[in-house]
Order: structure tokens, then C-alpha cells, then sequence
């Protein structure tokens, strides 16, 4: 089965999600990068064009980041992003989950990437980054909460549809992602929706909280 290709979609990526979701992508990527810590290392998997990227090199010029997306395209526009930053804090990674570094991290950056991944492959790779997550650190974590009116549900039609087409995305309806966070102790610290709560944004902690 051949994995999930980028390549093709990725110089017209950003405007055609601001297009469909009126910027609400965008903002949802923005809106706690603050929470990041100063330094330390973070993990940035799936990241996509290098607009986040270039959002948090100005915000925390001293973090460490390894920044791992698996289409050489967006890798490269990534790059393009950044050439006017000093860059030497990022380590550019070509792949997928199974290309993390084995080391742990004070932050991980996940957005709209657990939304591409089937059952399995989606627990097994929260689990992974959830270990790797140093106590204490900072997750931030955006995608969409499951469709449910029928606008929400056309959205998802047409961008599964889409991506099926021009990326080979296998999935085809946004799965539960909450339930993946609820099993964890990863305290919510920070949350807001976009685009009628059809996107949420959280920032999470790893910490010793439990609910119970």
C-alpha cells in the first residue's frame, strides 16, 4: 500500500484550505504556540508547508526542533519558509512516524495529521509520541471533532474525496480523536473551536493528573 503523497497538492495546499475553511486551519495552528516552552526540543510531525514552523521560529528562537513530514515537497517549501530565519535549530526530516528520532521531547506539535491515520496506525503512533512526550511537557494538538451536521458532513466528503484523489489518503470519514487524548494523562490546559466547533485546537500537558 503506498503512503499518503503531498507532493502534488503541496504548492497549492494553504490556499485551498483557507479557501474551504475560511482561514480556520490556519488560526487553529496559531492559536497556542505561546504555550510552546523556551528551549528544549519539539517534535513537529506532518509539518505540512512550514506555516506553523515559521510562526514558532519567531516565537521561540531557541527551541529545537526536528520537523518531520513525508512529502519531499513540503519539506522543500518548509525550507523556502524559513531561508530568511536563522535555521540551524531545525532538523528537516523526509518521512514518516517510524522516522521520529529515539529521543524524548519538551513539546510535540501534531496538526490535522491523526485525522489521515487508520485505527491501528493511529493509536499505535499516539502511544509512541505520548511515550516520547517528557513529563511535563506541552502537546499541541488541533484537528476536527467528528461530523455531525449536514454541512459538517459534506466537508468531509469532499476533502476525504479529494485527498483520496490527489494524495491516497485511505480514509474516508474523521474518526473519534478526543477518546485517543481521554485515555492518557495529558491534561487540558488550553482549548478553542473554529468554524462552528468543527475544529478544535488544545494544548495539552503531560502530567501526573488523572481524572479519577
Amino acid at each position: 500500500m503506498k503512503s499518503n503523497n503531498y507532493n502534488f497538492i503541496a504548492p497549492v495546499y494553504d490556499q485551498i484550505t483557507r479557501l474551504v475553511f475560511f482561514g480556520s486551519i490556519q488560526k487553529a495552528q496559531l492559536e497556542h504556540l505561546n504555550l510552546l516552552p523556551e528551549e528544549g526540543k519539539v517534535l513537529f510531525i506532518g509539518g505540512g508547508t512550514g506555516f506553523a514552523l515559521q510562526q514558532i521560529m519567531l516565537l521561540k528562537p531557541n527551541l529545537k526542533i526536528d520537523y518531520l513530514d513525508q512529502s519531499v515537497k513540503m519539506i522543500q517549501l518548509s525550507k523556502e519558509k524559513i531561508k530568511h530565519l536563522e535555521a540551524s535549530n531545525v532538523n528537516f526530516i523526509i518521512g514518516n512516524e517510524s522516522s521520529i528520532p529515539k529521543t524524548s521531547y519538551d513539546g510535540i506539535v501534531s496538526f490535522f495529521y491523526f485525522d489521515l491515520l487508520p485505527k491501528n496506525n493511529r493509536e499505535a503512533v499516539f502511544t509512541q509520541l505520548y511515550q516520547q512526550l517528557k513529563l511535563g511537557g506541552i502537546w499541541l494538538f488541533s484537528d476536527f471533532h467528528q461530523a455531525k451536521s449536514l454541512y459538517e458532513k459534506l466537508l468531509e466528503l469532499v476533502m476525504y474525496s479529494f485527498l483520496q484523489l490527489s494524495t491516497n489518503c485511505k480514509m474516508s470519514k474523521i474518526p473519534p480523536l478526543v477518546p485517543l487524548i481521554s485515555a492518557k494523562k495529558l491534561q487540558l490546559v488550553a482549548e478553542k473551536t473554529f468554524h462552528k466547533n468543527f475544529i478544535f485546537s488544545f494544548a495539552l500537558l503531560k502530567s501526573h493528573w488523572n481524572k479519577s
